[in-house]
């Protein structure tokens, strides 16, 4: 080599490293411009590093396809493989390689046919020269998954994952950070298939490999922890669980940055996707100004026409429609419209997603013709690709719904609701197998909204098309309490499944650990050790979900036909709705309504009733709410011509119930805290009086019945609580704990309380006095049992202990009575009534400003009011205050009635279609078949009258569990002492 040869290669070098570290500090424009003048040298020489060279070449290519040169990156790649063909052949791992990046090169600027020809090219090229038992063979399925992904081909492309992820398994194990990538794709491709459920599997599994490989390598697999982070996140994104979704996105953004800079495009790619979170949550000023941001980000990074800042402009038009900026939204869709049709092509989800957008806001602007080509042809593609189960063609149902309601093509619009609502139930019920409680929850509140249109359209209709009213009422049945009945078959099928019942043990040891910290005043609470507890309950609780057998088929569905069948000639099936009212946007009246099925009905009938507003005026009055004048004035107005809760919630029902005796009936909102029967119709008559009343969580219980206890479990044995103490006896408390195993992590400590109800003759406020009645309430009914066979066990002064409580079930069946006489409370939720201020009160007790409404919601025993006001129970024992949320733990299966005779132990959070959060929750979760409760602060002498009665009514002249209560209520009732509903309407079944 001549001097001048050496001094140039010299230089070569030097130019070639510069580039590099140009590179390094994503400065691109400057790595081009070095290696461009690379290059110029290289065509000088004769001789040369042919290696150095095709790395410097493909480099080449690389760089100016991230600045959005594709045609100079597209030669450059493909003089790079030629050269490689030239100088190392086919079947080099060169040539491999670089027809794979061409492939993906391809695939990234919408030549999908060109990097089809690759991938057949390279599939016959490494069978032949490494075999297919090979980690190429698998890296280059992964490239064609990946290929067929983007494509849309989703079921090709999990095969092609799975066959690569069953080879990697073979060779290198299923620890490896390398296999973990692709269990990290599989899930990617899932979640795009709407399989949420495969999805997280996946990406846990990925995530954790990851986890463990950058304790030995701290930086090396980091980046691809923090990639798998914000796919779970997107994930919980998508199930509405937004909480973990933005911790989560915000922790992967951090270790992004973190290793490379907050400039980088996969950092934009994270803030994409928080500000979406941004969005759907409504904090719009957020989610503009973090989608500006990311948009500049990729605008100096991958350039304008790159797929992933048409995705930014997208989301950001979304948050102008939100806010009104409608031309702007325009503007942002259409550039996006076009530059998908050029990078992805029209048959595309994403591509779809756009026409969707785009269609739903020329409905807003009545650019009806266009809304609805757009919205046709968004919906005809994501059908050819995903069919008819899927949350994208669910979006342009709900958006067609829209454009036809605002159109007034009712027909167009009740064939589309008809739709929807099968659509919806099918992506809710493959959710709840997978999914926890809490997630269920927050999933479901996605389709409130939709429900409540459906709803609307149909008061709006008034009956004259009937298949909306078919669909109504099947999504009354679906939807209300959809997530106590899973839980409810859950827990059925776990007793019957060895395999579950030791993870049931031990979620139930999380749950019982997480009671201890919910119980405590904020400021006490260890907020690492509930965050660890939630983490490990929700997930355990997912795994049982998943693995429970029979768990698909006990949540079957239930059709208003299916009810009409189960109804006599007499009798009638009445489900209660309450919904934000649409017309066709969204108002800020919520109306009740009723759905009447009759035994000969072709389809249900929708009766519009009254507005929240007009029943809060008539029963929403804290301040009067203890008074025996305000409650008689509330079911039994004396006033003339006003509205009433019979003429609000029942003289519109009457044309549809002549000859009906038997009303089956479920209650909706502000419904779950009336009496139906004791509303009067006239100065003298209850409904009670009129109807047969059966109250119900749903009406599908006519056709699914409530699973009762076994005929011979517990038949024969009651436990009773009455007559208990408050005050803290230590030695008379431990003495009765004797032989009672306590686990001393669980005990708890409470807040302090500093208001007090001087009315210490009801089972409620604040005081926590002895009931002296309870006593004699106890043994009573203890006598009734006896009576007729039934081994009744009294728990009363300082014997009935929380502990005692907590070991019903472990040991044995629970009792089939169990009878509960105390103080009951109930805490409506803090942000409903003092506003977020009061949450930062750390010295607030808990049952008084939790956010989980079973925590304010629960029953006092022995020894609570030393422990409510001393902030923490006495040493190595339970508090004595007993939530809900404890309750929800208990396995009372074999437990055929409860009786709350304690004040409000029917009230609770009412949560959309799910009901009352409470005790009676609590008591159904944990097995109970009927429940009877109360609705406000009952008298002490009252109740243990009604109490006794009822029981002589049940077990001593075999009346049925309803008709016994009844009974007891009319007995006192025709006393003028306790004429009032006061005395006698504040109990109620639940069934």
């Amino acid at each position: 080599m001549d001097s001048l040869t050496q001094k140039s290669s010299q230089y070569l070098n030097s130019i070639y490293y510069v580039g590099y570290c140009y590179q390094a500090l994503n400065e691109n424009i400057k790595a081009e411009q070095e290696w461009a003048e690379a290059l110029d040298i290289y065509k000088t020489l004769n001789t040369f590093d042919t290696s150095k060279y095709i790395d410097l070449i493909g480099n080449m290519a690389y760089l100016y396809e991230k600045n959005s040169k594709f045609d100079l990156s597209e030669k450059a790649y493909l003089e790079t493989k030629e050269v490689i063909e030239r100088f190392k052949g086919k079947e080099s791992a060169e040539y491999i390689t670089i027809s794979d990046n061409i492939s993906g090169f391809y695939d990234n600027i919408g030549k999908f046919e060109l990097s089809e020809v690759l991938i057949f090219e390279l599939d016959e090229i490494i069978k032949k020269s490494i075999g297919v038992n090979s980690i190429e063979y698998a890296g280059h399925l992964i490239s064609a998954a990946n290929h067929y992904q983007l494509t849309a081909r989703y079921e090709r492309s999990e095969d092609l994952y799975l066959e690569s992820i069953k080879i990697q398994e073979k060779i290198m194990g299923n620890e490896d950070p390398e296999y973990a990538t692709s269990l990290n794709n599989l899930g990617g491709l899932y979640m795009k298939m709407g399989r949420y459920n495969d999805a997280e599997v996946y990406f846990i599994n990925a995530r954790d490999i990851w986890k463990e490989s950058f304790k030995v390598d701290s930086n090396k697999y980091k980046i691809d922890y923090a990639y798998c982070l914000a796919n779970i996140a997107e994930l919980y994104r998508e199930i509405r669980n937004y909480k973990d979704a933005e911790d989560l996105n915000i922790k992967a953004g951090d270790i992004i940055k973190e290793l490379y800079t907050d400039e980088s495009a996969n950092y934009a790619s994270c803030r994409n996707n928080l500000a979406q979170i941004y969005t759907e949550t409504g904090r719009y000023d957020l989610a503009e100004k973090v989608f500006l941001e990311v948009i500049s980000i990729y605008e100096k990074t991958v350039g304008v026409k790159n797929y992933n800042y048409s995705r930014a402009l997208n989301n950001l038009a979304l948050v102008y429609v939100a806010i009104d900026k409608y031309y702007l939204a325009k503007k942002l869709y259409l550039d996006t419209k076009e530059n998908w049709e050029k990078k992805i092509g029209v048959m595309h989800p994403d591509y779809a997603i756009c026409l969707d957008n785009l269609g739903a806001l020329y409905t807003r602007l009545h650019v009806n013709d266009s809304a609805a080509l757009f919205l046709n042809k968004a919906m005809d593609i994501r059908l050819k690709i995903f069919g008819n189960n899927h949350p994208s063609y669910e979006s342009s149902l709900k958006k067609l719904r829209d454009l036809y309601s605002y159109t007034s093509q009712f027909e167009k619009a009740e064939s589309t609701i008809v739709e929807l609502s099968k659509v919806q139930k099918e992506i809710i019920n493959r959710a709840a197998t997978h999914l926890s409680q809490t997630e269920i929850l927050k999933f479901n509140i996605k389709f409130e909204r939709n429900l409540e249109k459906s709803y609307s359209f149909s008061n709006k209709l008034n009956n004259k098309y009937i298949d909306i009213n078919k669909t109504a009422f099947d999504d009354a049945l679906f939807f209300k309490g959809y997530l106590l009945t899973s839980v409810g078959s859950v827990r059925r099928l776990i007793q019957n499944d060895s395999s579950a019942i030791n993870l049931n043990e031990l979620l139930s040891s999380y749950n019982r650990r997480l009671a201890t910290q919910y119980s405590k005043p904020i400021a006490n609470r260890d907020n690492l050790l509930i965050d660890d507890l939630e983490e490990k309950s929700n997930t355990l609780e997912k795994e049982l979900t998943r693995s429970v057998a029979g768990f698909a088929e006990a949540r079957r569905q239930v059709t208003w036909s299916e009810v009409r069948n189960h109804l006599h000639s007499t009798e009638a099936a009445i489900q209660f709705i309450h919904f934000r009212y649409y017309n066709p946007d969204p108002t800020d009246s919520i109306l009740y309504a009723a759905l009447v099925l009759l035994p000969k009905d072709t389809a249900p009938h929708f009766v519009p009733l009254c507005e929240q507003r007009q029943l809060d005026a008539l029963i929403a009055n804290p301040s009067k709410k203890e008074s025996k004048l305000y409650l008689q004035e509330v079911y039994w107005p004396k006033a003339k011509n006003k509205p009433s809760l019979y003429s609000l919630l029942w003289a519109p029902l009457q044309p549809w119930l002549k000859g009906v005796k038997t009303v089956y009936y479920s209650p909706s909102g502000l419904l779950y805290r009336l009496n139906l029967g004791a509303i009067g119709v006239d100065n003298r008559t209850s409904l009670s009086d009129q109807y047969r009343l059966i109250g119900m969580g749903s009406t599908r219980q006519l056709v699914v019945p409530t699973t009762g206890p076994p005929a011979n479990a517990a038949s024969a044995t009651a436990l009773i609580y009455g007559g208990i103490r408050y005050e803290m006896d230590s030695t008379a408390i431990a003495q009765a704990n004797v032989g009672i195993p306590v686990d001393s992590n669980e005990t708890k400590g409470s807040g302090l309380f500093k208001y007090a109800n001087p009315d210490s003759r009801t089972r409620g406020g604040e005081k926590w006095d002895y009931l002296p009645e309870t006593a004699v309430e106890a043994e009573n009914i203890r006598g009734i049992l006896r009576g007729v066979g039934i081994d009744a066990t009294v728990h009363s002064g300082y014997g009935a202990t929380e502990e005692s409580f907590k070991q019903l079930g472990k040991t044995g069946p629970s009792p089939r009575i169990l009878h509960i006489a105390t103080h009951g409370f109930f805490f409506p939720d803090p942000k409903d009534t003092l506003g977020n201020k009061r949450l930062t009160l750390d010295n607030e007790p808990a049952f008084k400003i939790s956010e989980h409404p079973m925590i304010r919601s629960g029953l006092m025993l022995a020894g609570s009011k030393y422990a409510w006001e001393a902030l923490h129970p006495m040493q190595g024992m339970e508090d004595g205050i007993l939530t809900a949320f404890e309750i929800s733990q208990m396995n009372l299966s074999n437990t055929e009635l409860v009786v709350l005779s304690a004040c409000e132990t029917g009230l609770g959070d009412i949560q959309g279609n799910e009901g009352v959060y409470g005790l009676q929750r609590a008591f159904k979760i944990a097995g109970a078949q009927h429940i009877l409760m109360s609705l406000w602060k009952v008298p002490d002498v009252a109740t243990r009258e009604l109490m006794t009665v009822f029981y002589q009514k049940w077990l001593e002249e075999k009346l049925l569990v309803r008709a016994a209560l009844t009974a007891a209520q009319k007995h006192l009732r025709a006393q003028p002492k306790y004429s009032s509903p006061v005395f006698w309407a504040g109990f109620v079944l639940v069934e």
